[in-house]
């Protein structure tokens, strides 16, 4: 289901703080409160892998400002954002930043050790990191700095 509305938030954070742990069945986030001319704005990170056999995974991505000159442009506030790959969204589907290029790989070999090399392959390949929600929680907050 598409979202209704698809944009970005320019300010400045002012704090962050995680949810309370709990049994009780909800998604665990970590929430930033930033401030833009409009007031200030609660923003929610789903970091929980809800005991999926991946966990929760991800990764820092550094950017060339020249990428996204285009949002840095923008004044503080928010901003809605086409539903196009040259709006400057940076989400799992339009991001190149986001998908491993494996390309193409044609090999005959027993099964056994294709499996083997591909599994090495991917490890190369795979820049993202593993873990549970409050390791994601920790490695997030390691780069929120307010301000």
């Amino acid at each position: 289901m598409p979202l209704a509305r698809y944009g970005i938030l320019s300010g400045n954070l002012v704090s962050h703080h995680r949810d309370e742990p709990d049994n009780q069945g909800r998604w665990y986030h970590i929430h930033l409160i930033a401030s833009a001319p409009q007031g200030e704005y609660r923003c929610a990170i789903d970091v929980d892998s809800h005991a999926s056999n991946t966990g929760v995974e991800w990764r820092v991505i550094p950017i060339e400002t020249s990428a996204i000159a285009g949002i840095l442009a923008l004044s503080a506030g928010y901003h809605d954002l086409a539903h196009s790959a040259s709006s400057g969204a940076i989400d799992y589907i339009r991001s190149p930043w986001l998908r491993t290029k494996v390309g193409c790989l044609f090999v005959t070999m027993p099964s056994a050790l294709l499996q083997f090399i591909l599994a090495i392959l991917g490890a190369i390949l795979n820049q993202w990191q593993r873990g549970n929600s409050l390791q994601a929680s920790t490695a997030l907050e390691g780069i929120l700095h307010p301000g």
